[in-house]
């Protein structure tokens, strides 16, 4: 795998891996030493805080980049939100 991420590297730009849940496989864990850059996306009401924080501390935290929220729900009303563009 170290082999075609570095292929794709001298070809391309950006190279994203779109890894299992680090929790649900410990590949994942093992792909992530080949990233630049780790991206969490965690859904909001259905990952256990708890989860997420055993995640991250399973991998290089220096190399987090972020922590997308999927799912969320807004207290703005949906109508204010168009008005607005959000």
């Amino acid at each position: 795998m170290a082999l075609a991420v570095d292929s794709m590297r001298s070809t391309h730009d950006l190279v994203i891996l779109d890894v299992p849940a680090v929790q649900d496989n410990s590949d994942a864990v093992l792909l992530t030493d080949l990233a630049d850059g780790i991206l969490f996306v965690v859904r909001a009401g259905v990952t256990p805080a708890n989860v997420v924080t055993q995640a991250i501390e399973d991998i290089d935290a220096g190399r987090l980049r972020g922590l997308v929220l999927n799912e969320t729900r807004s207290s703005i009303p949906k109508w204010l939100r168009r008005l607005l563009g959000l």
